[in-house]
This record gives structure tokens, sequence and C-alpha cells, in this order.
């Protein structure tokens, strides 16, 4: 009876040791699940948000440009917001046709031609490049419109300092929870905006797991390394969790990267507390099962082995004591020698 006990009892904590382990992996994916849903939400509303404002600020170039051409002076002469920025009109073969604010050997040739290309065949649409570094060593990027209605003018272009007042209203207003970062990437992984300090134009995502991957159309998560340089100027290599958005045509990417240790740390802590929780109460149980079998039951099985002793004894008394033996009356005379003498008594003649 008591091993029929301790094996239900075995039997009833694996079950319930299956059936919390299966409970608790599916919460763990759950709650990851959540938690990148979450950095994908982040980073389309971020993507969002500089497209609009992107198109907002070339809007507002675009008119002061007609302004400054009307009025035969520099764009940026009455434009704080094109304070640094190199402006020029380039024709369809990536040449500069006229240089409007800037220096044209500032613009890199290599840059020029795939970016005006990409302007013509999507008239209308704004496009833009990776992050380089001009001739006064300042981070720029190149932007690039062909005008909708054509003209002997491939594109216009601008490559405004992203340090400068034109991204200032842009990143100004990004930010992100401190277990994460928020960043603009281009087409390379490199960070052309960063919600840690000191963090743009130096982190970056390994080039080899980004790029092939970014061709994406609506919002993404992957998985990847990722380099972030100190203040103190030594670099730091981590497994990320990488959430991105496409920011329109640009070629850039709004990014919520995350480490995998930290995105996970919360997690395996629940999950930790909560193996706690369970071995204890099945200790728990486990030691009130060992104190009942030695109090209680090891009592009971006294008295019912006590039991079948005296019930030995007692048949002992009145059975034989070996099989052939006959059985004996109270009194210790055969009961088979009785039983022969009453006829004989019986039959003898009277006197």
């Amino acid at each position: 009876m008591n091993r029929k006990i301790l094996f239900y009892f075995l039997m009833a904590t694996a079950f319930g040791l299956v059936l919390t382990a299966a409970f608790e992996i599916r919460a763990l994916d759950r709650a990851v699940a959540a938690r990148e849903a979450h950095h994908a939400l982040l980073a389309t509303n971020a993507a969002r948000f500089v497209e609009s404002m992107l198109h907002g600020q070339w809007k507002h170039f675009e008119r002061d440009l007609r302004g400054a051409r009307l009025a035969g002076e520099a764009p940026a002469r009455h434009e704080p917001m094109l304070e640094g920025a190199i402006i020029a009109i380039v024709g369809p073969d990536g040449k500069a046709l006229e240089c409007l604010a800037g220096s044209r050997e500032d613009l890199p040739a290599a840059r020029l031609e795939p970016v005006v290309g990409e302007a013509i065949r999507r008239p209308g649409v704004l496009t833009g490049t990776d992050l380089f570094r001009g001739a006064d060593g300042r981070p720029r990027v190149l932007l690039a419109k062909a005008p909708a209605g054509g003209g002997r003018a491939g594109a216009v272009i601008c490559a405004p300092p992203l340090d400068g007042p034109w991204f200032e209203p842009i990143f100004g207003h990004l930010a992100a929870a401190r277990h994460c970062r928020l960043q603009v990437l281009d087409s390379s992984g490199s960070a052309l905006f960063s919600s840690r300090q000191n963090e743009a134009y130096t982190s970056v995502v390994r080039a080899d797991r980004f790029v092939p991957r970014t061709h994406v159309s609506g919002p993404a998560v992957l998985q990847g390394h990722g380099c972030h340089v100190q203040p103190a100027g030594n670099s730091v290599r981590e497994q990320e969790v990488l959430a991105i958005a496409p920011i329109g045509v640009t070629g850039w990417y709004a990014a919520v990267r995350e480490a995998r240790a930290e995105m996970y740390g919360p997690v395996r802590e629940i999950a930790l507390t909560s193996g706690a929780v369970i071995l204890t109460i099945i200790a728990a149980f486990a030691g009130f099962f060992v104190l009942l079998w030695r109090q209680v039951l090891r009592g009971q099985r006294w008295v019912v082995l006590s039991g079948h002793r005296q019930r030995r004894r007692s048949l002992g008394r009145d059975l034989p004591s070996s099989p052939g033996a006959p059985a004996t009356s109270p009194g210790g005379s055969s009961l088979c020698s009785t039983a022969w003498r009453a006829p004989r008594c019986s039959t003898a003649p009277s006197s």
C-alpha cells in the first residue's frame, strides 16, 4: 500500500513538473513575442515620424530654394536650416550642373550617380544615401529628389550635416527607454542617430548580417551582433535583438536595438522565480508525505501487523499443528474417537 502511494505521488509530481514547464515555456515565448512586437511598433512609429519630418523639411527647403533663385540669392542666406548644407542641381549622369551652396568638390562622386539614378526612377520621391564624412569632417548624407514634371536637371540634391539644424527638429523628438536604444540606420548599418549619447555615427550593426536582410517592405525583427563605441573609446560587441522599419525609400531604417541579455533577463528572472516557488511547493508536499509515512502510516502498519499476529495465535490454538493430525476437543480427547464410541455404547445388551 505504501509503495502504491509513493508511486502515485511521484507520478503526480512528474506530471506537475512537465505541465508547469510547458506553461512556463509558453509564457516565456509570449513575453518575448510581446516585447519584440512592442519594439517593432516603436520602430514603425519612429520611421513614420522621421519620414513625415523629412518631407516637411524638404518642402520647406524647396520653397526657400525657389524664393532664393527668384531673388538671385544663396539659398542659405536667410534660412538657418540650411546652415552648412551643400546644395546642387545634378544631371542624370551624376555630374553637378550648378552648385547653389557649398563646394561641389565636397560632393562624393561615388554616391552621386546612384542616388540621382534612384531619384530619376522615382520622380517626386525623396531618396537618400548612406553616411559619409565631408571635407570638413562633419557627418553628412545626400538627399535627392527629381521634379515630377521632368526638365533638364536630373535632380536637386542637398547634403546637410547630421549634426546641423536640418536634422535637429527630427532627431530631437526621438527617445527610447533606458534598456534599449532607438536609432536611425543607413543601409550599411551605421547609426545616423542614436538615443544613447556618443553612439551616433559610431554604433553600427555588422554589415554582413544587416545588409542582406534590410530589403524589407515592413517592420521586421532580426537577430544579430552590434558594435558600440563607449565614451572611453573601447568598442563593445554584443548579441542583439533588432526591430527595424523602413523610412520611405531613403534606404534608411528606424531601429530599436536591445541586447539579448537585457531582453531575456527579466523574463529569465520571472522563470527562475516561478520555478523556485514550484519547487518549494513540491518540497513541502514531499516533506509532508515523509512525515505522514513516518508518523502515521508506520504506526498504522504496526497495528495491522499486530492484529495479524493475534489472529494467527488464536487460530493456532484451534487448528491442528499438522495437516494429517486429527482435531482435538477442548478437553484434549480426539473428536473422531468420541464419535466412534457413541454407537458402540448404544448397541450393548442391557443387563
